[in-house]
């Protein structure tokens, strides 16, 4: 795990490695967010999310639609500008800054929409034999939530 301030520089020990891939992590529970990078030759670097972060696209250039995605996605920020254009969820979407992967958002249609895993092939309503599980973004009593569902 590299320090967010170290972020930057510890890509450009790598810059000769190739961008692979640059992926965010939110594990829920309160927990900061994780920032994972991957170059071509395998090296894995990671970092929690500390404030506003130090884009890569000075490194690879190709880092900046990552980056956009897990700002839109995430609400992760970062010190270039480019990194913040909408990708996905345009101005007046209805998901615009709404930062649908945090495990901390309540999401509408999850709540209207039945969940393939919530029972197992063959059983029954009535089965009292294990407890249902729900997905991440699901509440139980969706009523209670109404005004922070998404």
């Amino acid at each position: 795990m590299i320090s967010s301030i170290e972020w930057r520089a510890a890509a450009l020990d790598v810059a000769d490695e190739g961008f692979c891939t640059l992926m965010c992590l939110d594990r829920g529970n309160g927990a900061p967010l994780e920032l994972w990078l991957r170059t071509n030759a395998g090296t894995v670097m990671s970092t929690f999310v500390e404030g506003t972060m130090a884009s890569l696209v000075s490194v690879w250039p190709e880092a900046v639609m990552k980056e956009r995605e897990i700002h839109e996605s995430f609400g992760v920020q970062f010190d270039n500008s480019e990194s913040h254009v909408p990708l996905v969820f345009p101005e007046g979407s209805p998901l615009f800054g709404t930062y649908p992967m945090l495990k901390s958002r309540l999401l509408a249609a999850r709540n209207t929409i039945a969940w393939p895993g919530a029972k197992e092939p063959g059983d029954s309503n009535s089965s009292p034999s294990r407890r249902k599980s729900l997905p991440m973004g699901v509440v139980a009593d969706a009523a209670a939530h109404q005004g922070e569902l998404i």
